[in-house]
Parts: C-alpha cells; sequence; structure tokens
C-alpha cells in the first residue's frame, strides 16, 4: 500500500479508478493525499459499501470517495458513457483475459499527469 501511494504521490494522481475496493484500506490511503480530488471504486459487494463509509466518514475523505455497486464491467460501461478520465487505475486483481480480449479496461481514457 505504501509503494501505492508513493507512485500516487509523485505523479500527482488527482483522479484514481480503484476495481475492487474490499476493506476500503487503500481507499482510503488514496484519498487522503492531498492531490487525490475523486476516488471510483468499483466494487460488487454491496455489504462492503455499507461497512467501509463510516470509516471514509471518520477519516474525512469520504466526500472524495464514489463507491459504484455492481459488475465492474457494467461500471466501466457507465463511466465510458459519462466521459470520465482517471490517472490512475488500480485494480485489486488482476482483470480477465475476457475483460481485456472485449476492451473495457483499455477503452478508459488515462489523462497524463502533469
Amino acid at each position: 500500500m505504501i509503494a501505492i501511494d508513493h507512485f500516487v504521490f509523485f505523479v500527482k494522481a488527482g483522479t484514481v479508478l480503484e476495481i475492487g475496493m474490499f476493506t476500503g484500506t487503500t481507499t482510503v490511503s488514496l484519498a487522503l493525499l492531498p492531490s487525490v480530488k475523486k476516488v471510483v471504486s468499483l466494487e460488487l459487494e454491496g455489504y462492503l459499501k455499507v461497512n467501509n463509509t463510516p470509516y471514509f466518514e471518520k477519516a474525512g475523505v469520504a466526500h472524495k470517495i464514489d463507491v459504484r455497486i455492481g459488475d465492474a464491467l457494467t461500471s466501466l460501461d457507465t463511466l465510458i458513457k459519462e466521459g470520465a478520465t482517471f490517472d490512475m487505475v488500480r485494480f485489486s486483481q488482476l482483470p480477465s483475459p475476457w475483460s481485456l480480449q472485449h476492451g473495457h479496461a483499455p477503452t478508459l481514457i488515462l489523462r497524463r499527469c502533469h
């Protein structure tokens, strides 16, 4: 987690897409960085949003975290339609070969960090 924080800090990532949140520890860690304005977390399990939101609030970063519940491929399609861009994408698990073959992950536009 420290390596991810350092990477985000040095590239001054402003928006981060996190695919898979689980306990939200990395989510909070990323949102606490000064350069990060928004973390969008895609999570399949709704109970994780319910369980983690109080910790986001306690850390003072709930306003920077957007948790989207549902199938990641559907959520990625929604983000593409919204025109969302991200400075960094963090996978808590590697994407399946199927999702890469069907163009979901590469379709997201990553802006170059300044």
